[in-house]
């Protein structure tokens, strides 16, 4: 909060964006909001209009409505760039015919993304432990995970 005060100067908008920063996108009533950082609900809700427009803030479709930060920073480029190199598998015969090809492939995208993953804070399984095409199991494993990752965290 001090560091946003120090860049925003003091106020209830610097106040409010460290409250919902500090929820890591949990959305919170403007009433609870103002309980939490001691200023009147008016305020808040004034306040909160401004950063929403700014994109600072989202506003949820519930009554009464709640606030939260969007969600938090992800290599969204890299992740999507995996995620339709592995849809082009369907359409690839050398890699549908043949499992030590798409296992070679599969570890050659390891070799490519898992920094990015890691980055992310999603394990991507190494290939060393499951030679030939023993790799291909966990490694659809992890690219279905991936999807309900997307859906409950990183997408929202």
């Amino acid at each position: 909060m001090v560091k946003l005060r120090a860049g925003f100067g003091v106020g209830v908008k610097a106040d409010l964006l460290a409250y919902l920063l500090c929820l890591r996108g949990e959305p919170r009533a403007a009433t609870e909001i103002a309980g939490a950082i001691a200023y009147t609900d008016k305020t808040v809700r004034i306040a909160v209009r401004d950063l929403g427009l700014a994109g600072f803030v989202e506003e949820t479709s519930e009554y009464p409505a709640r606030y939260a930060t969007p969600p938090r920073w992800c290599y969204w480029a890299q992740v999507l760039s995996f995620l339709l190199q592995v849809a082009v598998w369907e359409s690839d015969s050398r890699l549908t015919s043949n499992s030590y090809v798409a296992s070679s492939r599969a570890r050659d995208l390891f070799t490519e993304y898992e920094a990015v993953f890691r980055a992310v804070g999603i394990r991507m399984p190494r290939p060393e432990p499951h030679p030939g095409t023993a790799y291909l199991a966990p490694f659809e494993e992890f690219v279905a995970e991936l999807g309900s990752w997307l859906e409950e965290d990183g997408g929202g």
